[in-house]
């Protein structure tokens, strides 16, 4: 049975959805569909939803929605550190995408001299040993 609360949370929701819907061109109304979803809809009914959605694609739209989605799901290049820079850069590579961290970590790497990249790959190689 589903609490008054619950329900209120899904009315926000579908009326949310109905303006998105209504303004199918503005991308404000679908992030802000996005937010309303996340702040009133459980992890496990926003899964519903998404799983819905994807299965009403066709197949190779699914698939190109979902590669997109992983391309774009990041949150961009690291900012200059605040406070401690470890905390910093852990921080970010917990939150970037595989493409974010590999493009900076080749970026860093590079801009080693040959010794500091020698250094860092003897790092690397005790660490994967271990």
């Amino acid at each position: 049975m589903t609490s008054k609360s619950s329900q209120e949370n899904q009315g926000r929701v579908t009326r949310m959805m109905g303006h998105a819907l209504t303004l199918c061109d503005d991308a404000r109304a679908w992030d802000g569909l996005s937010f309303i979803m996340r702040n009133h809809l459980s992890g496990f009914e926003r899964a519903c939803l998404f799983v819905a959605t994807a299965r009403s694609l066709d197949p190779d739209d699914r698939c190109h929605v979902l590669r997109e989605l992983e391309r774009r799901e990041g949150v961009g290049m690291p900012l200059p550190p605040f406070f401690d820079q470890i905390d910093d850069a852990t921080w970010w590579a917990s939150h970037a995408s595989i493409e974010e961290r590999k493009a900076v970590l080749v970026a860093a790497f590079t801009s080693l001299p040959a010794r500091k990249q020698g250094d860092f790959l003897a790092f690397a190689n005790r660490r994967s040993a271990a």
